[in-house]
Order: structure tokens, then C-alpha cells, then sequence
């Protein structure tokens, strides 16, 4: 298959083009666009063609696209947007585990158990949190209320949990669980951040995802598929119904990398209450997520509208985007296109897609005609206007079936990260920016492109030795912790020790025969005069903290996307120590950076 991509250089605000699905090349000859096309011959189509494109530190926030009969607005709030709108109240995080009897297969209950273990060390210190597992009933570990205050109390209880839990809840229903969150709503201002990890199908998915759309307002669910035959409707539809994220996870895969990389998205600040006007005086027939749900740092918003095509263009159209705890609009952008003849109708058939979709949800009480003729109007399917043809061959033997052969499609043939991992010893580095002073006319980067490398460096990749998965579930034994003779070498292991060791207030404490067995060195070595004036009690906890974050840096660095969130909560917690001397902190990491051999 050929596949070609032409790229606006935006008067030069463009300056990386990557791929973290397929193998690329880029012709950057054009003054005008960067042509984008597969740098194989042979391409599997076996997942999404996804294209980066990283614009300069000066970018705008809000881009606006324009056809004759719609408009598309792109919004992501920058860090700056989000921390204005920060306020006191804790969030919540919920883990949500599927514990029906098919988790047992491949041991997904065994992954999954070092997933949650990660999530439960790497939550901050001021959140609430829950854990609630379901199957054929549901059953939360803190009954009372959807969640209570993360402390060393309530930690302690959660590990306890993990460590003892089975695939032994029977089928899979996720109604009632989500029922009850939604009887339990989280307290006002709070955002609640749902885990949800199934390896199965229900019957009753609109049901589901209707639920979860009617909590969208304080409600972001990130899903995970587990195994062979998660249901794709399921999983994609919780996360689209409350602005989440969903990825499917292959079979025999360890599922902690992944929720590592979705809870660093959960951790961002967001912005909530906002609304967006469409300024025209064109009739706008329909428009979607006019009251957005909560947009976080670092993600991306849609909104549509649908426009009146047998009126003329507006050319003095804006679009506002504002938050009811703001005087000031947010983000104003002017629609300065002009139409032309060429009308290709993608955006508005995006614009439709977006449409049905949300007059699809049974709260809106949306007419099946109105479905049926926006569907036609639009060429766009929906549940009235998509059929499915089967043809019954009863005889087995005739000769007609004499050729039919089963051809069987991976959900995901490896994962992504893995792939980058193999191929970043080709990438083709580019040190010049995208532009004139660029010396190539076309680069060929494997799945990559220069800016694209540093991401996958601290991101995504990690090296895994899938063939020897650590499956053996936590020892029910909590009177002692490993001794560090039982570490391995291996890295993945040690991380995972890391994880089990560390406090619910992100210090670590180690002995002086664990500091030896993984230095040669005492913890003496280690000591300075800059803790002279902390209090005896912490000197020793503030030492192999540090000594800790510096051995996950040194022996770790290819799993960072693991232990950086503890890493974070770590140094934080310094911090405070030190009575917030940021100086002292790092003058302390180098000193201990230094002294170990």
C-alpha cells in the first residue's frame, strides 16, 4: 500500500515529523509542506497509521479548521491554563480490576497485580483512592464511601489486597460497580480518575458507556483490554465517553509499563468548566462538547460544529473558548480562511461522525429519523444505516469451499515501544531544525523522527525480556520484606523491589546490609555536612532516598517510565525535608551521585 502525507510547515512552527507506528520518510524539499511517506515497501495493516508532528515552543494552543459546512476547533491548554484553574480539593484515583474467573488464563491476575502495585506506590500523598474489583458481583476495599484519604494506613490495606488477589469472581458485569460510583459522586471541584483493567466481553455495552457518560462532567476512565478477546467496544467507548485513553495489551505482556505511562497523564494538572462559543452568523445546526469535560496538560480536545451550507461563509467567524471561573475568554481564534470551489467535506464528515455520535446517547432522546438523515446527508454510518451481509454455506464439502482459507489479524503484533527499542540503533539523527537550514532533502528514520527519539528514550522504551516474565504472584508473608540478596540483576526485577520497598510518603529505607549488597559501600560513605541542620531521625531516610533514585537513573534508565512517578513523589517529599531548599536537594543528588563507584 502507498501512503503519502503532506504536512504544512505553518511559516516554519513545525519542527519535528515522527511516526511511533510505522517506519517513515520525509521529503522536506517543498518550502511549503513535508511530504510524509512509508520509507517499506511492504507495510502491515494491522493497526493505525498515527503521524506526530511537534510544533516550535511558540505554538498556539487553539487551531481552527474551516469548510463550507463546518468547523473543527483543536484545543490543548498549556501548563499554565491548567495551574490557574487548580484548586485545593484532592482527586480521586480508583482502580477498577476485572476478577472474573477468564483472568486467570495467562496469568493476567498475576500481571495485573504489579500493575496495581505500581499505581498504588505512585499515587501522591493529598488523593483519595479506591480499589474495587468486580465480576459477577463487586466488592470495593473501602466500603463506606468511593474512596478514602492515601496514607500509610490505608496503603498498608491495599497491599494487602493485592498480594491476595484472585481471578475468582465468576462472570463479568460492570454495571453495578459503576453504578454505585455514580450514586457516590467525588466532592465538588474533585476530578475522578478511573483504572479499569478486562479481559472480557458484556452484554450490555451501550448500557455501560451511557452510564459513564452521564459522569463525564468529574469522570476521565482510562481502559485497558487485557489478553485476546477484550471487547473493542467496551474498552474504546468507556474512554471516549469521558475524554480517556484506552489501549489494548497483548497477551503475556506486562500491563505495569502501560498503566505507568496513562497515570503520568492522570498526574497533570486540568482544566474544567469550559465552554466554547461559535461567533457566526451562519446557523449553526450542530455542535459537540459545548461544555468540554475536563481537559488536561499535554492533551488535545475536538470540537465541532455543523454549519448551515446554503448560506453564505462568514469570513468574520470566531471561536471563544472560556471557563466559568474566568472573566477573560481563554482562547479566542478568527476562522481567516477562505473557501474554495474544492470542498473535500473531510471536516465535515468528522463533524458528523462527532455529531451522531453524541445524539446517539439515550439521555438525548435523539429521533431514529434525525439519526437516519443526518447519516445520509453526511455519508456517514450509524446503527440505522450500517448493515452486515452473511452469506450460509450449509454444505462443507461442495467445491465452493474448496479454497477458503482462515486468516487471522493480531490485535497488536508487539507492542509499539518494543519495536522503537529495536530499531533506535538505525535512527538517522537530524541536528538542524526542520527549514532552510536543513541540509537533507529526505530522511529515512525508521519509525522515527529526531524529536520523536528523546520521547521514546524517556517514554516508551524499555527493554523486556518477555520470553521471562516474573509471574509469581506477591508473597502473602508482609511481617518482612525481601532481604536485597534476593534481587536479581535483572532490571525489571530490581524495579519492581523498588516499587514493593518504597513508603506511602515516596522515601525510601534501606539497611545498612542493603546499602552494602547493592553499593560495596557503606551508608556512611554516602553522609554530608549539608544534613547537618535536618533532624537525626531523617538524615538516614533522606541518604537512601537519594541513593535509591540514583541507582534506578544508573542501572534503571531504560524503565523510567516505571519508577519516574515515584521517582517525582520522592523528591518531593526531599524537598519538604529540607524545608524546601531546592539548591541543597540537588548540590545532595550529585554529592551521592559522586561518591557511589
Amino acid at each position: 500500500m502507498e501512503f503519502q502525507c503532506h504536512v504544512d510547515k505553518l511559516d516554519q512552527n513545525v519542527v519535528g515529523v515522527s511516526s511511533p507506528s510505522h517506519p517513515i520518510k520525509i521529503d522536506i524539499s517543498n518550502p511549503e509542506t513535508f511530504l510524509v511517506s512509508f520509507s517499506q515497501q511492504s507495510v502491515q495493516l494491522d493497526r493505525d497509521i498515527i503521524i506526530d508532528i511537534e510544533l516550535s515552543q511558540m505554538k498556539t494552543r487553539t487551531i481552527a479548521a474551516v469548510e463550507k459546512g463546518a468547523l473543527m476547533v483543536s484545543f490543548m491548554p498549556n501548563e499554565q491554563d491548567c495551574q490557574q484553574n487548580m484548586n485545593n480539593a484532592a482527586n480521586e484515583f480508583l482502580f477498577v480490576i476485572d476478577c472474573s474467573g477468564s483472568m486467570d488464563d495467562d496469568n493476567k491476575i498475576g500481571l495485573a497485580r504489579k500493575a496495581m502495585m505500581l499505581f498504588l506506590k505512585s499515587l501522591p500523598i493529598n488523593c483519595k483512592f479506591n480499589i474495587i474489583r468486580f465480576g459477577t458481583n463487586f466488592s470495593s476495599l473501602f466500603n463506606k464511601n468511593a474512596s478514602v484519604e492515601y496514607n500509610e494506613n490505608t496503603m498498608a490495606r491495599a497491599e494487602s489486597l493485592i498480594r491476595n488477589l484472585s481471578a475468582n469472581m465468576g462472570g463479568t458485569e460492570l454495571v453495578q460497580p459503576l453504578v454505585w460510583l455514580q450514586k457516590n459522586k467525588p466532592n465538588e471541584g474533585c476530578m475522578r480518575q478511573i483504572f479499569l483493567l478486562t479481559d472480557g466481553q458484556v452484554s450490555n455495552v451501550p448500557q455501560v458507556t451511557n452510564l459513564c457518560s452521564e459522569m463525564a462532567a468529574y469522570t476521565r476512565i482510562f481502559s485497558f483490554g487485557l489478553g485476546h478477546s477484550p471487547s473493542r467496544a467496551l474498552v474504546k467507548g468507556l474512554a471516549r465517553a469521558t475524554n480517556g485513553h484506552f489501549i489494548f495489551i497483548p497477551p503475556n505482556t506486562n500491563a505495569d509499563i502501560y498503566v505507568a505511562e496513562q497515570l503520568a497523564r492522570a498526574l497533570q494538572p486540568s482544566l474544567t468548566n469550559t465552554i466554547i462559543k461559535w461567533k457566526t452568523n451562519q446557523t449553526v445546526l450542530h455542535s459537540v462538547s459545548a461544555h468540554a469535560s475536563p481537559i488536561f496538560f499535554g492533551d488535545r480536545i475536538l470540537f465541532y460544529a455543523l454549519l448551515d451550507e446554503s448560506m453564505p461563509f462568514d469570513e468574520s467567524t470566531t471561536v471563544e473558548i472560556t471557563c466559568k471561573e474566568r472573566s477573560e475568554p481563554i482562547s479566542i481564534v478568527s476562522i481567516q480562511e477562505s473557501i474554495s470551489n474544492y470542498n473535500p467535506q473531510t471536516i465535515t464528515r468528522l463533524a458528523a461522525k462527532a455529531v451522531l455520535r453524541e445524539l446517539q446517547n439515550p439521555s438525548q432522546n435523539t429521533p431514529k429519523e434525525l439519526l437516519i438523515d443526518l447519516s445520509i446527508k453526511y455519508g456517514v454510518l450509524c446503527p440505522y444505516t450500517a448493515f452486515i451481509g452473511v452469506e450460509k454455506r450449509f454444505d462443507a464439502n461442495s467445491e465452493s469451499n474448496a479454497d477458503m482459507e482462515l486468516h487471522e489479524v493480531a490485535i497488536m503484533p508487539e507492542p509499539i515501544y518494543q519495536r522503537l527499542q529495536t530499531q533506535s540503533t538505525r535512527l538517522d539523527y537530524v541536528s538542524a531544525p526542520f527549514g532552510k537550514s536543513a541540509k537533507k532533502s529526505s530522511i529515512g528514520v525508521g519509525s522515527l523522527f529526531q524529536p520523536f527519539a528523546k520521547f521514546a528514550t524517556s517514554f516508551l522504551a524499555r527493554k523486556r525480556d518477555n520470553s521471562r516474565i516474573n509471574t509469581t504472584p506477591y508473597s502473602n508473608d508482609q511481617s518482612q520484606p525481601k532481604s536485597v540478596a534476593d534481587w536479581s540483576t535483572n532490571e525489571q526485577q530490581l524495579v519492581e523491589f523498588f516499587i514493593e520497598r518504597q513508603q506511602f510518603d515516596g522515601l525510601w529505607k534501606l539497611t545498612e546490609d542493603d546499602v552494602m549488597k547493592l553499593t560495596s559501600q557503606s551508608c556512611a560513605d554516602f553522609s554530608s555536612s549539608l544534613l547537618d541542620k535536618v533532624e537525626k531521625n531523617n538524615q538516614y531516610l533522606i541518604v537512601t532516598t537519594i541513593l535509591t533514585i540514583v541507582i534506578l537513573e544508573k542501572r534503571c534508565a531504560s524503565s523510567k517510565t516505571l519508577w519516574q512517578a515515584l521517582s517525582n513523589k520522592a523528591e518531593k517529599r526531599l524537598l519538604e525535608l529540607l524545608g524546601g531548599n531546592q539548591t541543597e536537594l540537588k548540590q545532595l543528588i550529585e554529592y551521592i551521585r559522586a561518591q557511589l563507584i
